[in-house]
């Protein structure tokens, strides 16, 4: 296999992002598409720098290298 990128494809950076769940959290690197895809699926919240940031503006939300970027479960409050 070869490790050559053509010249059509694009390379999306990626941001390392802590994820949490029921079974702890883990911290690894996603791109912008793919933090957007896991909140999603999982109907989370996605923080950037300890703001929340709705799923469907995270396309247009600046991100840099720096940037905390946490995905948690939503909390639903109740008696």
């Amino acid at each position: 296999m070869s490790d050559i990128i053509s010249s059509n494809e694009t390379i999306e950076p990626t941001y390392t992002v802590e994820i949490s769940d029921e079974t702890g959290h883990s911290v690894v690197q996603m791109t912008k598409p793919e933090i957007e895809a896991t909140a999603t699926a999982n109907n989370a919240w996605v923080f950037v720098n300890d703001r929340l940031i709705d799923t469907s503006a995270l396309a247009e939300t600046n991100l840099d290298a720096s940037s905390a970027i946490r995905v948690m479960p939503g909390i639903v409050g109740g008696a």
